[in-house]
């Protein structure tokens, strides 16, 4: 399987998503399947996870994105 690739921009986000953007928002801007979860029992908020790209995005209280987590199916660019 070919990796897929994101451009990391720094203090950002990535090149689609960007950090405080809205769920709703960074669901439409990826337009991928994606998997919402709760990543543990201490988790304020359940996170989405694209298995195709490789990318977990941690969501605030409030549904914005705080954090962009890649996992090894993704391939980060700067």
């Amino acid at each position: 399987m070919m990796k897929k690739q994101c451009k990391l921009i720094g203090f950002e986000g990535i090149d689609v998503v960007k950090f405080d953007i809205s769920r709703q928002a960074a669901r439409i801007s990826l337009n991928v399947e994606y998997n919402e979860i709760l990543r543990n029992e201490y988790a304020e908020n359940t996170s989405d996870f694209y298995p195709e790209l490789g990318i977990f995005i941690e969501y605030s209280k409030e549904n914005r994105c705080e954090a962009i987590e890649f996992t090894d199916d993704c391939e980060v660019g700067y």
